[in-house]
């Protein structure tokens, strides 16, 4: 999705750990990283469904996830995604912040019915509403 890179430089540059959890095995993800050039470190961790015993909506790729970066607290934790299933894994994990993303899988009536903090139009959001909520500072 156009202007993710620039939301994963900017988490990085906060010191924001990010990891992604997805329905693929380990081989197509692999594979799908590749193609978008996110083997470079700036990704932590990669959770893949053939890791944990259930699937979204269940909360085991968030712990899985979590566990991997080291991140010991759900209050320390804010997940992003595109579908149902998405925001429903992060309710379920109690994630300090769970946001639904309205360029991927599902719309907006389909995701606003289920708990979440915000439903953003893209990923590209994402650093404003931290700045706004938490007071964190840009680097401009």
């Amino acid at each position: 999705m156009p202007g993710t890179q620039k939301t994963f430089d900017w988490l990085c540059s906060k010191d924001i750990k990010i990891a992604l959890t997805t329905g693929f095995d380990r081989g197509i993800a692999s594979t799908m990283l590749e193609q978008l050039g996110w083997n470079d470190g700036v990704i932590e961790s990669v959770v893949c469904s053939d890791e944990v015993v259930k699937g979204r909506p269940a909360p085991d790729l968030i712990f899985k996830a979590m566990q991997k970066t080291g991140v010991t607290s759900v209050r320390q934790t804010v997940a992003v995604g595109d579908t149902v299933s998405d925001v429903l894994a992060a309710h379920h994990a109690g994630v300090a912040m769970s946001f639904g993303v309205l360029t991927g899988s599902h719309n907006k009536s389909q995701l606003v019915k289920y708990p979440h903090t915000a439903l953003l139009n893209s990923v590209t959001e994402l650093p404003e509403y931290l700045l706004n909520l938490q007071g964190v500072t840009s680097n401009g």
